[in-house]
């Protein structure tokens, strides 16, 4: 896989997360897959769509924006405005950085999100 491969699967995740799109992550995924943020770390496939559920189901809408994508010869990094604000206009917004490593196959093998 080559860096523009890269920017398009990073693209196609943060794409299905606004999409609350389950399936579509599925097929971004690598077998052994793992997730960390500032409050859940899993492992695995399954695991990681389980966790991705347990947000979707939480949330009535999400907004991404993505303000820069850096993209390497094995990872990428996505900075990202999140608003999660929902229809009672409660305000909850903040900025992540995505880490992003692939796989031989471009599939997304860990995931590291640092908020700030």
């Amino acid at each position: 896989m080559n860096a523009p491969s890269f920017e398009l699967t990073v693209l196609r995740y943060i794409n299905s997360f606004i999409h609350l799109d389950l399936r579509s992550l599925e097929q971004l995924f690598a077998p052994d897959v793992t997730l960390r943020d500032w409050d859940i770390q899993v492992s695995g496939k399954a695991e990681v769509l389980k966790a991705n559920q347990a947000i979707f189901a939480a949330l009535s809408r999400i907004r991404v924006t993505m303000t820069a994508l850096h993209v390497g010869k094995t990872s990428a990094v996505a900075e990202l405005e999140i608003d999660l604000s929902d229809l009672e206009d409660r305000r909850r917004q903040f900025r992540v950085a995505d880490v992003f490593e692939f796989d031989e196959q471009g599939l997304i093998r860990a995931i590291r999100a640092y908020k700030g």
